[in-house]
């Protein structure tokens, strides 16, 4: 209130200086920036005739108030622009009109240095003959002296008791008036500062009363305690009892299933004819354990007999084979004895015949055993040395043989390597897999060198890849999956796709235009079509901006923009009229979605807010160049971006999704509490809630069927109608349904809708009673100002003479 009072004093300060009153601007906002060019405003060049009457004044200036005349800036060469934006208000008019505005207005141009004067009487004139007064058809820019204008497209109309702004007279008449208003707004806020003050020490009292009882009340922490301790042993005694009930629960669930085993024992008991009782079974138990017992070392027994009858065998085997060597040793030995005897009698015949000479030849011949016997040594050596030499000759042999086997068999595993290499180069595949880090030339040699080369530049690219049998199997199941989804897209528009099974490979072929391509060169061979069709679209929507959109559909959407506007203060108008008891009121927001932000999945397109301040500040007409590059690029923008999300769509489908303002913006509900205006979903009690949500879905519903015939209904349909509200704002809420010229049905417990705000209702009445399994209706109509009864239909089942029933327990309307 000090702050208003300040002000006041402030203008008044101001007023009592001199200043002339200047006309407001409500419709330019606050952050907008003024006027700074040479020239002057509008309204301080201008006077009326003397012969101008007072109700003419008045009509003039409220229209060109309206119309945004009054506050232009005027500049040295005669233009006349806006002095927030610098629009053209203004633009030539190859007809003049046949009763221009010069007839009641005149150039009041009286500058102390006619050497400085920003605009002179001639300007002023021109611009004053240009406008017309009173409506003309064929005029496109004219005001009349009942408030009514046209400026280009724009048209409307205002009213006003009195001329405040043109000529210094009114001026200074709306001057006076002023100070004398704001003489009586401080003595009331004064009066309101001193009432404050006195609240405020009645409330100084209160609190130092409160401070004192509040410091003298009795400690409750013994009482805390005691609560905690209680709170504590009920948590206790609820976990104690919950861990009984889970035993006894899961005892139950033992003992069942133990009950089940049983059951089955029995079964099994009598079927391979043993006893069910326990101390038998036990027994049987044993038993069967010995005898397992008395198998396992039969077993034993029976292999070690085994493997000594085997080694019994052995020794026989043996003991024949060297009794048959001790009968060819014996025979040897005699044969031997034999010769022996034989050469000792020779021996002797010999030394007896020979002598000395025979001496000579045994010393001889001894040497000659001696030497045989050395040289057979030697030959038995170099016979080992042999047989190990060619031991090892064969190893070598065969150790040549098996490396050039194994060499046979790498070069075949090379060959097959290349071949399959070369078979991935030919699907290329390399490319693909390495991220085209590397490329096959066409005039790649396949030999053996190259082919190792290209290979560990592939295995250098793919070193990050994750080669594990996990990975591949998981790679193995995903390829069905992503092949399911590609062969059904492309089913979609008439395509085909198959899998081609190479060794431990799956090709995908893909069937477009009658031939087969690879994944990757059919992606390649789209993306160059879909540039070129991109560059054939482009050059079509240039052609729609220039040719039709920039005038068409820029124009509707301005008229759209418009009417939403409308309609949205319209709304706000009549929830502004109908607060709640506690003075909360609603209000709709229709705002743009700032630049980058999201909103139910959709992102504001750039450029939005300049784009819709052009739409909604003034007519095509007065674009500019820039104006009109700058809408043209914003809807430009708008089809490439619904291009890109659907690329294969239609271009009316295309332009249809680009151009929907509705998707530009967003609703949100705010409610006027405590001074201010919050957010709907804050804090309120149910019937607030209930009001918050209700009646923005009047607004919605309403908004929703302007679209519809007149003679159509507009039905919504509520249940349990208007829960927790009271009866002041549920009478207006009805209202605001009469106001939106909806059609309800509703029902509610208590709610009979017989508020003077509403013309009229037909209201049915459902009555039940206990123990009777029927519902009695009663028919009632409301004209707005009485609750008349309405005679019963008569059917079969029903008597002519039926009574009134009153209304009872479980009553229920339908509206």
């Amino acid at each position: 209130m000090q702050l208003a009072l300040d002000a006041l004093e402030a203008e008044r300060l101001h007023l009592e200086t001199g200043a002339e009153i200047a006309p407001p601007v409500p419709h330019v906002r606050d952050d907008a920036p003024r006027a700074t060019r040479a020239g002057a405003p509008f309204w301080k060049l201008v006077d009326f005739h003397a012969a101008v009457p007072a109700e003419a004044r008045a009509g003039i200036e409220a229209a060109l108030e309206s119309a945004g005349l009054l506050d232009a800036w005027v500049l040295p060469g005669g233009q006349l622009l806006d002095p927030y934006t610098w629009d053209t208000l203004l633009t030539a008019d190859p007809t003049a009109p046949a009763r221009a505005l010069d007839a009641m207005l005149r150039p009041a141009v009286d500058w102390q240095d006619t050497a400085q004067q920003p605009v002179g009487a001639a300007e002023v004139a021109a611009i004053l003959a240009r406008i017309g007064l009173g409506e003309h058809p064929e005029q496109a820019h004219w005001v009349s002296e009942d408030g009514r204008w046209r400026l280009g497209p724009a048209r409307g109309a205002w009213a006003k008791d009195e001329a405040r702004y043109i000529g210094h007279a009114a001026r200074e008449a709306a001057r006076q008036a002023r100070l004398r208003q704001i003489a009586s707004e401080s003595q009331v806020c004064r009066d309101a500062i001193a009432a404050a003050g006195a609240a405020l020490g009645h409330l100084d009292q209160r609190e130092a009363r409160i401070r004192d009882e509040w410091q003298g009340r009795p400690d409750d922490g013994p009482l805390r305690t005691a609560y905690a301790e209680e709170a504590s042993a009920l948590r206790a005694l609820e976990n104690q009892t919950e861990r009984t009930e889970m035993a006894r629960k899961a005892l139950d669930a033992r003992s069942h299933e133990a009950g089940q085993q049983r059951q089955r024992r029995d079964e099994l008991a009598a079927d391979l004819s043993l006893p069910s009782a326990e101390d038998p079974l036990d027994a049987v138990a044993r038993a069967v354990e010995a005898y397992a017992g008395g198998t396992r070392e039969l077993c034993r027994g029976l292999r070690e007999q085994r493997r000594e009858q085997d080694r019994l065998e052995g020794l026989l085997r043996e003991l024949e084979q060297a009794q048959g060597a001790a009968r060819k040793a014996a025979e040897d030995a005699t044969s031997a004895e034999a010769s022996a005897r034989n050469a000792e009698t020779q021996r002797d015949t010999l030394r007896e015949t020979i002598g000395a000479d025979v001496a000579e030849l045994e010393r001889r011949l001894g040497e000659v055993e001696q030497r045989q016997t050395r040289l057979k040594a030697e030959f038995k050596a170099i016979g080992q040395e042999r047989t190990q030499l060619a031991g090892e000759i064969g190893g070598l042999e065969h150790d040549i043989a098996n490396g050039e086997q194994q060499l046979v068999e790498i070069g075949e595993r090379r060959s097959a390597a290349i071949g399959r290499l070369r078979e991935l180069a030919d699907a290329g595949l390399v490319p693909m897999a390495t991220d085209d880090r590397v490329t096959i030339e066409a005039d790649l040699s396949w030999a053996s060198e190259p082919a190792v080369l290209l290979s560990r530049r592939m295995e250098q690219a793919l070193a990050e890849v994750d080669e594990s049998d996990a990975a591949w199997q998981r790679t193995q199941k995903g390829l069905h999956q992503h092949f399911a989804v590609l062969q059904g897209a492309l089913g979609r528009h008439g395509h085909d796709a198959h899998i081609e099974q190479q060794d431990d490979l799956l090709l995908v072929r893909i069937i477009f235009q009658g031939r087969h391509h690879g994944p990757d060169a059919l992606a390649g061979q789209l993306a160059r079509e879909i540039e070129r069709r991109r560059e054939l679209l482009t050059a079509r929507e240039r052609e729609l901006v220039e040719n039709y959109l920039l005038d068409e559909v820029a124009s509707h959407l301005q008229v759209r923009l418009m009417e939403t506007e409308r309609q949205v203060r319209q709304i706000n108008e009549e929830l502004a009229e109908r607060p709640t008891s506690t003075g909360m009121r609603l209000r709709l927001q229709w705002q743009p979605l700032a630049e980058g932000q999201e909103a139910a999945g959709l992102t504001a397109p750039a450029g939005l807010e300049v784009t819709r301040n052009r739409l909604l500040r003034q007519s095509m007409d007065a674009w500019s160049v820039d104006d009109r590059r700058a809408v043209g690029e914003f809807i430009q923008g708008r089809i490439r971006e619904a291009r890109e999300t659907d690329s294969a769509g239609a271009l009316a489908d295309v332009l249809e999704r680009a151009l929907d303002y509705r998707h530009w913006h967003r609703f949100t509900v705010e409610r006027w509490q405590n001074g201010r205006w919050r957010p709907a979903y804050g804090p309120a009690s149910g019937g607030e809630r209930a009001l918050v949500i209700t009646l923005p879905l009047f607004a919605a519903a309403a908004s929703h069927y302007e679209s519809a015939q007149a003679v159509a209904p507009r039905m919504i349909m509520l249940d349990e109608v208007f829960a927790g509200v009271d009866d002041d704002a549920r009478a207006k809420s009805m209202g605001l349904l009469a106001q939106f010229d909806l059609d309800a049905m509703m029902t509610s417990e208590r709610e009979w809708g017989c508020y003077p705000q509403v013309p009229g209702l037909a209201i049915a009445q459902l009555i039940r009673r206990e123990g009777i399994d029927a519902v009695y209706v009663s028919r009632w109509r409301w004209d707005g100002a009485h609750r008349i009864r309405e005679s019963d239909p008569q059917t079969p089942m029903e008597p002519s003479g039926a009574e009134t029933a009153t209304k009872g327990p479980g009553t229920e309307e339908l509206f």
